[in-house]
């Protein structure tokens, strides 16, 4: 009896390429349901992949096992006789994705290794995708040459813009279709996504309690009722959606409004975050079993636990106002999986939720530890966040948010871009709660907000005696005085920014070190609390 040759194993890798460029490439006009549309598209179009190279793995006998698949990737384990089969059955694969996908704006790299043992497979693979990325049509030279969509293809796009259109979804044009799918999706709470001739149905089961199609409604708003009189009396601002239904989307400009309600300040904030080294946190993990339950702790992270916040809690920025406002009709997730996310929604109700998902995500990561012991350090997220009018194109918001995690990356990791400043999420979290607690009180005591100015000055004479050799408390009570004159009513002020600077200059002059105070967050602090008091909107 001849005996079967031995087979190697391999890692494979299937990577949505071009996501962030294809699902912000909207117009402004509908924006809020173009883009879930699209990133709700790009997951499950991963998810199918997935299933499709699974199968043509099995027909190949080149047997396929599933590690993880989640936010717009998917990894398998195969097998084959040799590298050389290896390479053709990849290839094959390669082909025929970029034929099924090739009217569309984004594609699938498809990367593969020799496994050895997980951190080693883990670090070769990510370095052969960054290959695979600078040569991706490389199977497949028709790429170049110019076509026109086959009848088959025609008669499938004609039926869907046909379909479309005759449900009254208002796809009339291309630039229609995405928002029409979202339509689709609330009206009927199910869709189906057809790639190589099959369907996926998806209905309202398949996303109980995780963020994937979550959407900001407008019956979950609590001043739905006359904010509605309001956009009828301004209807000639917001021409296509001035009637709010209940299970309509709460649009970007609304996001606006309601941080001008709240705060007097008509901006909308947009936010994205993303796992710090990942590439070295699993290439430090020698066993492919903690490797796969750390990958899906990620993704459950980004899909459940901030599915809780979005859905459950509550924010505030004044402790005297009891009736608190909920994340879910002030947040809009664009995507949330595998290991980041991208968030908009009012400037007011962004800037604590995304406090709320580094805290969680510290909490989560110090019990994935325990389990992974051969962790050291902490598991670490950065993000960026910029505020914006609600009408700043998408496409360029898009970049901004990009460039201020980028900024956080390149600044040590573990940060926060804001204000196109970096912190610490320590120094984060003061400056939010300071600018809050410092914007109530100067409003329950009718401090002008001139005021403000003297703080954010005062952050040069901080400066300067930080960088001074020693310590002279001389100056630093000169400039308590500065900031408070000896007025009772300032002095709570004083108090408020003055202790944990004085607190740290005493450190240093006690361990002989640099002051732990990250200078920025003074003028932060007066321009956040400007925001806060600023004439609120009156709705009726």
């Amino acid at each position: 009896m001849e005996n079967k040759k031995m087979k190697h194993k391999y890692l494979l890798k299937g990577d949505i390429s071009g996501i962030q460029k294809f699902i912000f490439d909207v117009q402004n006009k509908g924006a809020a349901k173009s883009l879930k549309a699209k990133s709700f598209l790009i997951e499950k179009i991963g998810s199918i992949a997935c299933k499709k190279v699974l199968e043509k793995l099995e027909s190949a006998d080149a047997k396929g096992i599933k590690f993880y698949e989640g936010g717009g990737s998917f990894y398998i384990w195969f097998d084959a006789e040799n590298d050389s089969v290896a390479n053709k059955i990849i290839d094959k694969i390669r082909v025929d994705f970029h034929e099924a996908l090739k009217y569309e704006n984004f594609y699938i790299i498809f990367s593969f290794v020799e496994a050895k043992d997980f951190g080693e497979t883990w670090i070769n693979l990510r370095d052969q995708s960054i290959k695979d990325k600078l040569q991706i049509f490389i199977s497949y030279p028709t790429a170049f040459i110019p076509y026109s969509p086959d009848d088959e293809d025609m008669e499938y796009l004609d039926f869907a813009k046909n379909y479309l259109s005759s449900k009254e979804t208002g796809a009339n044009n291309d630039s229609d279709i995405y928002k029409a799918i979202t339509n689709e999706m609330v009206k009927h709470n199910y869709f189906f996504i057809s790639l190589f001739g099959k369907k996926q149905v998806s209905d309202a089961t398949d996303f109980e309690k995780i963020i994937t199609n979550k959407l900001p409604f407008w019956k979950d708003y609590k001043e739905k009722e006359s904010y509605e009189k309001y956009r009828l009396t301004y209807q000639y601002d917001y021409p296509d959606n001035f009637i709010l239904k209940d299970n309509n989307l709460i649009d970007f400009d609304a996001f606006g409004d309601f941080a001008a309600r709240r705060t007097g300040t008509n901006k909308i904030g947009v936010a994205k975050l993303d796992v710090d080294n990942l590439g070295q946190l699993f290439g430090n993990i020698k066993n492919e079993e903690k490797g796969r339950k750390l990958s899906e702790a990620f993704n459950k992270f980004f899909k459940e636990s901030i599915y809780t916040i979005f859905n459950e809690e509550t924010f505030e920025w004044s402790k005297s106002n009891e009736d608190k406002d909920v994340f879910k009709a002030n947040i809009y997730p664009v995507f949330s999986g595998g290991d980041d996310c991208f968030i908009i929604g009012a400037w007011d109700a962004v800037l604590p939720f995304i406090k709320r998902i580094q805290e969680e995500f510290h909490k989560e990561q110090n019990r994935w530890r325990d389990e992974f012991p051969e962790k050291e350090k902490d598991i670490t997220l950065s993000a960026g966040i910029v505020m914006i009018d609600p009408t700043c194109p998408v496409k360029l918001f898009a970049e901004m948010a990009e460039d201020a995690l980028s900024k956080a990356k390149k600044n040590g990791k573990n940060k926060i871009v804001f204000f196109d400043l970096v912190f610490t999420w320590e120094d984060y979290a003061v400056l939010l709660n300071t600018s809050a607690e410092l914007a109530e009180y100067m409003q329950q005591n009718d401090i002008n907000r001139a005021y403000l100015n003297k703080i954010t000055k005062s952050a040069r004479g901080f400066n300067a005696l930080n960088n001074n050799d020693g310590v002279n408390f001389d100056k630093i009570y000169k400039l308590r005085y500065y900031i408070s004159k000896n007025d009772e009513t300032l002095d709570y002020i004083a108090d408020l920014l003055f202790d944990p600077y004085y607190e740290a200059m005493k450190n240093r002059l006690l361990n002989q070190d640099k002051a732990d105070v990250n200078l920025a967050i003074y003028p932060s602090i007066a321009r956040i609390t400007e925001l806060l008091t600023k004439s609120k909107l009156a709705y009726e």
